[in-house]
């Protein structure tokens, strides 16, 4: 019975629907025609364009650019298909009156929601087939149809009435329409039956499908394009702002030509003819923007063509997002069954087969963040496209350390682009902290970017939004030398004061003991910072079952409030599984989680009681004494990883795909590895790292046991790259036994991800130009020489002058945009080979000083 009732609510909403783009249509065409007073052989554009000066049509006082954004690409091929625009859908002709027709009060004139008058009860039926298509009507049963359509009926009567009194139309004509309009609603009511839905033609059906969907869509999509990037510090979502008030033009790239692309014109690369579909993919490190790239386009789908940015929407009918991190379904229709509005299922056909005949843009966020579901649905997605490329197009975002593998897996079939982003360009990066700063902290934090502007860590739009918010809440933390894992590290002790704040004047928890509870948080941290390696290394930004359960023991072990610890370090988020909402935890960022994992393996690594018997006597000694070996780093960290090796599945790949890892397996085992295998987890066994894989022996005994991950893509050395990064970061700040050998095995393992020259310009920043740090990397880099030049831009000037003159003579491209150029710092490459020098401040403002001059002096060529 319960099916039957939403069935019949479902039949009801569509002869609604029916009533309003049918009788409903008519009286705006009607108010069109009179209005406009136009033959039926002439296009509406074309009565547009030649409007007399003495109309008073709307039209007229727009100007030029206006005037061509007017109408979209499909509206205006609506109105040259149709001179007599009878065909018109109810949205069309009410911006047609609006802008054509005679005497009508202004765009924005209140006459436009006043009922009182023609334009208000125009406006009130366009309304009401919004509301219809939204699925706002609740229809119980046949009565409340019916009086609905007298509601309809009497609403359409008095627009027919003041389209009478406004234009002098006469009483026979007037009379006619409003005869036809009372049959054609009669028909729909009565002969209209739910037999006869089913029977529509495929291309009425359409038509309902796309109305439906869009409107749908638009108005559950209104609510993505409002964005915190810091809701899990804030905890309110009262500072969400409008994605379109914060936006800021993001550097994007394609590769592998290293050309600029406005992030504005980002579709253009879906437009070009083809006979393969499009495919397009931005790859970008966690926190450059990808997201929010993404985010925006979607916003600005919902806006009128005339006032997007985002040049090409227009060519697409509907917009779809998928978020891979997602676990919702596993096939495109499950996916729409759970996006579109239940009354399309009336149809009795398989979405799909409407959506196939939709041109649609496929906007995927993060394939590197698939998981057995999603992965699952981005295949069902691929394969369909594959066979609808003229209306299917797929933009798509991952770190780059997943996009060659995933193009190669595509290649055959599509025709693909590869789009880097960089995150915010120097020049925009002020503008970007300014929107979300208060005015008290504005001159200081315009002082400090200024100063910092040049380093590669205010790319990232993330990394710049935790920076303000230091500014605001922790001034005195901000000092001249920062790096992203000090960055980092205050906001995650900010967030950590926070929740002992919240503890602390808690009625019930604030009691307990308050001389310990930064103790008993910090035990549940450090819980917090070896489940984020597992995290990591499985691939997911979410707290398993097993984790949450973890935490939750841990919680109350520490008699502290799960939801308030929770809450102050993961974002809280709905899913739908098998139709059923979840909630789940997340990691508010990959950065972060990659931060959390880095704390595990420092702590690890500077709990002396995992030191080899009698290393901690050697350690004073260790200048003129050999001292007893540390394991390794990496075989440490092989340990760690240990109780995760068994949730993939693991496949040989092509060496330049992924760097081969030196095998250690001959190492000695250590202290750390003993333990693990010992006390603490008897059960783990542990992985070989081959090809820069993990790899190694399933287990059926495991930590993670009950987390489900079927999984069959590698993990990679690569994927671990930011976690070496903050790694090291927290070394040149914080001592560790064998502290100069660590440094050199952190440095091994960043060079087993396959770093290049860039990478290691990035390590030099992000250790803050530690002088051990410096001398590892220098040794590495000439034991493995890189191929090809040493591109140093305006960011990494600093990086490069500090490690190149500790390496024999190689090949420099400088490529500098800033007007001011150190000559005494590009003195120092002075040994290298400068075969490229752009200033291209000074190519587009030529002065008086001669600058390429002087630094062509100051470098060897």
């Amino acid at each position: 019975m319960a099916a039957a009732a939403t069935v019949a609510v479902d039949y009801s909403r569509l002869k609604l629907l029916c009533i309003l783009e049918g009788p409903g249509a008519a009286v705006l065409s009607h108010a069109l025609k009179f209005g406009t007073k136009k033959t039926f052989t002439i296009t509406l554009l074309d009565h547009l364009t030649s409007l007399p000066d003495s109309s008073t049509a709307n039209f007229r006082v727009l100007n030029s650019e206006r005037r061509r954004k007017a109408f979209n690409s499909d509206e205006k091929r609506k109105i040259a298909d149709d001179p007599s625009c009878e065909s018109f859908d109810v949205t069309l002709l009410y911006k047609s009156i609006k802008l054509a027709c005679e005497d009508v009060a202004g765009p924005n004139d209140a006459h436009w929601q006043d009922e009182t008058v023609m334009e208000g009860l125009l406006t009130k039926i366009k309304e009401e087939r919004n509301e219809c298509v939204h699925e706002r009507p609740q229809m119980a049963d046949e009565q409340q149809l019916i009086d609905k359509v007298e509601e309809l009926k009497s609403l359409f009567n008095r627009a027919l009435q003041a389209v009478k009194d406004k234009y002098r139309v006469s009483d026979s004509e007037t009379k006619d329409v409003i005869d036809n309009i009372t049959r054609l609603t009669q028909d729909v009511l009565h002969a209209f039956t739910d037999k006869v839905i089913l029977e529509m033609n495929f291309d009425k059906q359409l038509n309902l499908f796309k109305q439906v969907a869009v409107s749908h869509l638009k108005d559950v999509f209104n609510e993505f394009q409002y964005i915190d990037p810091l809701l899990f510090l804030s905890g309110s979502e009262e500072k969400r702002v409008n994605i379109q008030t914060v936006f800021t033009k993001l550097f994007l790239k394609q590769q592998p030509k290293d050309l600029d692309i406005n992030c504005f014109d980002v579709l253009k690369l879906l437009t070009a003819k083809d006979q393969r579909p499009r495919l397009a993919v931005v790859s970008g490190i966690a926190g450059s923007g990808k997201t929010t790239l993404l985010t925006f386009i979607l916003s600005e789908w919902l806006k009128e063509e005339c006032d997007r940015r985002v040049r090409h929407l227009e060519e697409y009918d509907i917009v779809l997002r998928i978020l891979c991190r997602d676990t919702d379904a596993e096939d495109l229709e499950t996916f729409l069954s759970l996006v579109l509005p239940s009354s399309l299922s009336v149809f009795n056909e398989p979405h799909i087969k409407y959506l196939k005949n939709c041109r649609v843009l496929f906007l995927i966020d993060g394939l590197d963040e698939r998981n057995s579901t999603s992965e699952k649905l981005v295949t069902n997605i691929l394969n369909i496209t594959k066979h609808n490329k003229e209306k299917f197009s797929i933009l798509a975002t991952s770190r780059p350390e997943r996009v060659e593998q995933f193009l190669a897996s595509t290649r055959q079939h599509y025709e693909q682009s590869h789009i880097s982003i960089k995150g915010i360009p120097i020049t925009r990066r002020m503008e970007f902290a300014m929107q979300y700063c208060t005015s008290k902290i504005q001159e200081r934090l315009r002082n400090f970017i200024k100063k910092q502007s040049d380093m590669t860590l205010f790319e990232l739009p993330l990394n710049l939004i935790f920076l303000v918010t230091l500014f605001e809440d922790r001034p005195n933390c901000i000092t001249s030398k920062i790096t992203q894992s000090s960055l980092y590290t205050h906001i995650h002790e900010w967030c950590t004061e926070k929740l002992h704040h919240r503890i602390s004047v808690h009625p019930t928890w604030g009691s307990n003991e308050p001389e310990t509870l930064k103790m008993r948080i910090k035990r549940v941290l450090k819980e917090m910072y070896q489940l984020a390696l597992q995290s990591l290394l499985q691939d997911r930004l979410y707290l398993s079952d097993n984790d949450i359960e973890r935490l939750v023991d841990c919680c109350k072990r520490e008699e502290l409030p799960v939801k308030e610890v929770l809450g102050a370090f993961f974002t809280h988020q709905s899913s739908i599984t098998n139709r059923i909402v979840m909630q789940k935890y997340y990691t508010p960022h990959k950065g972060l989680l990659d931060y959390f994992a880095a704390r595990h393996i420092m702590l690890r690594l500077q709990d002396v009681s995992l030191l080899p018997p009698g290393a901690i006597r050697s350690l004073p000694q260790s200048a003129t004494k050999p001292q007893t070996q540390r394991p390794r780093l990496q075989d440490r960290l092989i340990s760690l990883l240990g109780p995760i090796r068994s949730r993939f599945q693991f496949a040989t790949q092509p060496q330049t795909q992924c760097p081969r890892l030196k095998d250690r397996s001959q190492s000695q085992p250590g202290t750390i590895r003993s333990l693990l295998q010992g006390a603490d987890e008897p059960h783990i066994q542990y992985p070989h790292i081959q090809d820069g894989s993990l790899a190694g022996p399933g287990s059926s005994r495991n930590m993670l046991q009950g987390v489900a991950q079927p999984h069959t893509r590698l993990l990679h050395l690569l994927d671990l790259r930011n976690l070496f990064f903050h790694v090291a970061g927290l070394l040149a700040t914080e001592e560790v036994p064998n502290h100069s050998e660590t440094v050199k095995e952190v440095i091994e393992l960043v060079g087993e991800t396959g770093a290049k020259w860039d990478e290691w310009l990035s390590l030099v920043e992000h250790t803050d130009y530690e002088e051990s740090f410096l001398k590892e990397i220098a040794h590495y880099v000439i034991e493995n020489p890189l191929r090809g030049a040493v591109r140093i831009r305006d960011n990494t000037l600093r990086s490069a002058v500090a490690l190149l003159p500790r390496i024999p003579p190689t090949t420099v491209e400088l490529l500098l945009h800033n007007e001011n150029v150190n000559v005494k710092i590009v003195h120092a490459l002075t040994n290298h080979h400068c075969t490229e020098l752009s200033l291209q401040h000074h190519y587009q403002n030529p002065g008086n000083i001669p600058a390429s001059d002087t630094v062509l002096r100051a470098i060897k060529r």
